[in-house]
């Protein structure tokens, strides 16, 4: 604590009117801290909270001070939850969280899983007011926020819930849709190697951007040759291919490893043997883990409800991921999150006693 020493002056009038010019500068600070918060808490629509949200300094959600009564959410709430498209195993992580999220909610309350947009252009959707929450990937949301590429400007609303949901693994076996992590990746693959999809169509070939599903049907008919992907662990379409046999993992070279990690963000790391089934890993890769991102406007109380029911259902949303790299008492990490954490998640960490700041930011590469 910061005390401070003041001698006043020695006539009477001069003493008076500095106390009192001391003392309503602090009644407006105090105003002014007090209505930041019931500011934030009635733009996005929620009731008044007991406290400010928890400000934001250097990337990091500061703590949040003593014991914070949380109220209660009152009433139905409606959400939705960007993810990727039908039928992919991000969608059905997504569809386990919405149902997780929407049992810690009050009756009548809904959670709509959006079946786009993809790890890349998943931040825009919360940043853009099109969605409520998002699935995302620690790298692309800490670009994001920041404003690195492919993003250009920062979307400083963009807030954590909970990190490290699962992991997924960049494979070579075709880009996908554009807006994914995997049409990302394979643009930072290819510039790794020295090409582009340039230079591909200039040797005679073609870049196809395609759902998992179409992607998967051109590979079984011999159209494609190469397929650039971000998937976690037991996606079924990749399962289902290499199962099938007639279809291999390429690995990432070592420099080519240091040069998409340094380009995308995402960490190096040993794709695990029998990741994808049949003959698939241990092969050199890159890695991301999957966040579940919220907009800082969405109510102190709703996220506080969001992220305990979403620790209560951990092992289940982690089972649909293939497995999480850590449990709910590390998905407040910076190094599984990539965004400050908003402030009713910290209070629910906090609560739990799991809010460790002084911890180091270490996650094992073991799935």
């Amino acid at each position: 604590m910061l005390w401070w020493t003041l001698r006043l002056p020695a006539r009477p009038a001069l003493r008076l009117a500095l106390v009192v010019s001391l003392v309503v500068y602090g009644v407006l600070a105090a105003v002014a801290v007090v209505d930041r918060g019931r500011r934030v808490a009635l733009e996005a629509g929620g009731q008044e909270l007991a406290g400010p949200p928890a400000p934001v300094a250097g990337g990091r959600a500061t703590a949040v001070p003593g014991t914070v009564r949380v109220p209660p959410v009152t009433g139905p709430v409606r959400l939705r939850l960007a993810s990727a498209e039908a039928g992919s195993a991000w969608y059905l992580q997504a569809a386990a969280v919405a149902e997780a999220l929407r049992r810690g909610l009050p009756a009548g309350s809904a959670v709509e899983v959006l079946p786009f947009a993809g790890a890349v252009a998943n931040p825009d959707q919360v940043a853009g007011g099109r969605a409520e929450l998002a699935l995302a990937l620690d790298a692309t949301a800490r670009r994001a926020y920041s404003g690195g590429a492919p993003y250009g400007r920062p979307r400083e609303r963009l807030r954590g819930l909970a990190g490290g949901l699962g992991r997924v693994y960049a494979v070579v076996a075709v880009a996908g849709p554009a807006g994914t992590a995997g049409e990302w990746m394979a643009r930072a693959a290819l510039a790794a190697y020295g090409a582009g999809y340039q230079d591909l169509e200039d040797w005679g070939g073609q870049v196809t951007h395609a759902p998992d599903q179409v992607v998967a049907g051109l590979l079984r008919d011999g159209r494609v040759d190469l397929w650039i992907h971000v998937a976690p662990a037991g996606d079924p379409t990749l399962v289902e291919l290499i199962g099938g046999g007639g279809f291999r993992l390429l690995p990432l070279g070592q420099r080519a490893v240091r040069q998409v990690a340094a380009a995308t963000g995402f960490e190096p790391a040993q794709l695990p043997a029998g990741a994808y089934g049949g003959r698939s890993g241990p092969l050199p890769t890159v890695t991301a883990h999957t966040v579940l991102l919220a907009d800082e406007l969405l109510p102190f109380s709703v996220a506080y409800a969001l992220t305990r029911a979403l620790a209560d259902a951990w092992d289940r949303v982690a089972a649909a991921a293939g497995g999480a790299p850590v449990g709910p008492d590390g998905a407040w990490r910076q190094a599984v999150l990539g965004v400050p954490l908003h402030s009713g998640a910290e209070a629910y960490y906090r609560e739990r006693g799991w809010f460790r700041p002084e911890y180091p930011d270490v996650i094992s590469e073991e799935p």
